[in-house]
């Protein structure tokens, strides 16, 4: 009966042995995983500032264009006179005196007063207005 109780002793000292490893192992791996999840929240915060200070960029870089734009199409002055040619094939050309400028944020407008004595308030598309000065 002896070597009974000494194979017993073994098998629970190495049940002992067994349960110990298995917490200790499951201790560092909640260590390694909580690790990395807060080596990911890292990664994505940075990439999210990333793409934010990008965006920006790119909107800073958009408002710079329509403000150059707008200064390249503001080349008549009061009093130039201003040629629309017509939509309609066979129809006249309308010219007209600038009397005003008006300017937009994204567009230049001219109070102008036509040849036939009429008067109106037009925002040109690029390239459908000649400009001429006096």
């Amino acid at each position: 009966m002896p070597a009974k109780k000494k194979t017993t002793a073994r098998k629970a000292t190495a049940k002992k042995t067994t349960a110990r490893k298995t917490t200790t192992t499951r201790k560092a791996t909640a260590k390694r995983t909580s690790a990395r999840k807060t080596t990911a929240a890292r990664k994505t915060t940075a990439r999210t500032a990333t793409s934010k200070k990008k965006t920006t960029a790119r909107k800073a870089t958009a408002r710079k264009s329509v403000a150059r734009r707008t200064v390249r199409k503001t080349a008549a002055k009061r009093g130039d006179t201003i040629t629309i040619d017509s939509i309609a094939v066979g129809s006249p050309r309308r010219e007209g005196e600038v009397l005003k400028i008006v300017k937009g944020e994204v567009s230049v407008s001219y109070w102008v007063r036509w040849a036939d004595g009429h008067e109106t308030f037009i925002t040109p598309t690029e390239g459908s207005v000649h400009i001429t000065s006096r």
